[in-house]
């Protein structure tokens, strides 16, 4: 970096549901090494962009207590509520260095930098209303947009515990409003689609939100976002196979296994942070046998909640004949170009429905 340059890094975490450190002690571990990882970068101001708090067991007073402990008095936390911090205000929070924002605000965290346009969730209004209020303030291009809701413009994940449509942000707001970028909470996976970024939950709550954790670096002067991967407690995976009764079906089941494996890209001590859970589909020449290597294939990792892998989908097929033509089969789909976006198709779940018609079922 010249030295004339200036980085003034801002860090953002979004969705930490924290309920009590005795019932979920791994959310204020993963919000701990946030902390620990800004005091590396010098980075002294944490935006958590809603749902700060989980709705079936909120605690302020322990986050208030939390925010004054030694060495992290001087981080200047500023909480947007999200759909599942309703009702949350200033005025149940003791700590200096809590900022409640309760409506759409303006912030500057650098003379020359950007502007940041900061929108609470409101239910039945949109980002890009709740936006208007304050976007006066600020110019074309340098500003940027953080909210909680959902992008409309297919980023949005269906989650069968929050049906319908959470304060939206849309294409057409993102070209009218013109933001540098937008920073949202509200769909825990982590995802980047153009200017739209979702940070992700920095803690796995259950078995859907799987892989590595992350938290941003933004620099407010330029707008570059940085990811940092947030140390968890555990890492949740949640992997679907299908299994075909080729000759070498040993084999071929271990390859599949070790490639998604792989396929994680994690550090020796982060596989130890693992907890799997997994379903085998298909059919096999021996199911008894196919139960065996799979078990001493994942005999490193834990499994999520004990439990085993399913092999319930797995049927028996000892026809030589179809099993020759099931193995052409998934040659074939695996050279098909798969469509993506909204009609996006599984590949694993064409080759099933392939081997259905094969064995008729």
């Amino acid at each position: 970096m010249r030295s004339e340059e200036v980085f003034v890094p801002i860090a953002f975490s979004a969705d930490l549901h924290l309920t009590t450190r005795q019932r979920h002690p791994e959310r204020y571990h993963a919000l701990e090494d946030i902390l620990q990882k800004m005091m590396h970068h010098d980075t002294k101001t944490l935006i958590l962009v809603g749902d700060t708090f989980d709705e079936t067991g909120r605690n302020y007073a322990e986050f208030d207590a939390f925010c004054t402990q030694e060495g992290y008095r001087q981080i200047h936390f500023i909480v947007l509520p999200g759909n599942h911090d309703a009702g949350l205000q200033q005025a149940l929070f003791t700590a200096q260095n809590i900022q409640i924002v309760e409506k759409p605000t303006v912030l500057k965290f650098a003379e020359k930098g950007l502007d940041f346009v900061l929108l609470p969730y409101a239910h039945g209004v949109s980002m890009g209303e709740a936006a208007l209020s304050v976007t006066s303030r600020v110019s074309a291009d340098r500003w940027v947009l953080v909210g909680h809701g959902d992008w409309s413009a297919g980023m949005h994940e269906p989650n069968p515990d929050e049906p319908g449509v959470y304060m939206p942000l849309t294409r057409g707001d993102i070209e009218n409003l013109r933001p540098r970028a937008a920073i949202l909470g509200h769909i825990h996976k982590p995802m980047d689609s153009g200017k739209v970024h979702y940070i992700g939950s920095p803690c796995g709550l259950d078995i859907r939100e799987t892989g590595r954790r992350r938290f941003f670096i933004l620099d407010a002067e330029s707008g570059a976002i940085t990811p940092e991967v947030v140390d968890t407690d555990f890492l949740y995976f949640n992997e679907s196979f299908v299994v075909l009764p080729v000759a070498d079906e040993e084999a071929y089941v271990a390859a599949q296994i070790q490639e998604r494996m792989a396929g994680w890209q994690l550090t020796p001590e982060e596989q130890q942070k693992v907890r799997l859970l997994s379903r085998f589909r298909g059919y096999s020449n021996n199911k008894k046998r196919l139960q065996e290597i799979v078990c001493q294939c994942l005999a490193p990792i834990c499994y999520y909640k004990d439990i085993e892998p399913d092999f319930a989908d797995v049927a028996v097929a000892d026809d030589s004949n179809r099993s020759e033509v099931a193995r052409r089969i998934s040659e074939h789909v695996e050279r098909l170009e798969m469509p993506a976006g909204e009609f996006e198709v599984r590949r694993d779940d064409v080759l099933l429905e392939a081997l259905h018609v094969i064995y008729g079922d």
